[in-house]
């Protein structure tokens, strides 16, 4: 009977899992924006624009509504994301640069370069919206949550 790996084993195995993980992720995505035409170059751009914009919400507007008594739910989120600021009344919508803008200015090049029918597109948006609206779930303190499937 052979002994259980030890935790650097553990470790250096996960390390090389996640790399082949990445590696294959890029391969597809390399795959499917070259099918689209883009070269190697713009994919990285898109690849990293889409990380680092990721970290950027800009606000769109604010919604004011009443401050309610008892303060935030139990802590669940709080394990999660730490300390949750007071609640002040406001709500601030925003967009996120990274998953929200850049997808959709690539969605625009993508709709102006080729030709594809209206309805294909709805039926599509409709789909992502709709498995969107029903995996999403509210995070007290930060706003809608999607998991990252």
């Amino acid at each position: 009977m052979q002994k259980p790996p030890n935790f650097i084993q553990l470790l250096i195995f996960s390390l090389i899992l996640i790399v082949l993980l990445i590696l294959v992720q890029v391969g597809v995505i390399s795959v499917a924006m070259d099918k689209l035409g883009l070269s190697q170059h713009s994919v990285i751009i898109i690849l990293f624009s889409s990380l680092l914009g990721s970290t950027i919400n800009l606000p769109l507007f604010t919604i004011h509504n009443e401050t309610r008594e008892g303060g935030p739910p139990p802590a669940a989120p709080r394990i999660l994301f730490g300390p949750l600021p007071p609640y002040t009344g406001k709500t601030i919508i925003a967009i996120n640069v990274g998953g929200a803008l850049i997808p959709i200015a690539l969605s625009l090049y993508l709709l102006n370069a080729y030709p594809v029918s209206l309805l294909n597109v709805a039926i599509a948006v409709g789909i992502v919206g709709l498995v969107s609206y029903l995996f999403s779930r509210p995070v007290h303190g930060l706003g809608i949550g999607i998991p990252i499937f």
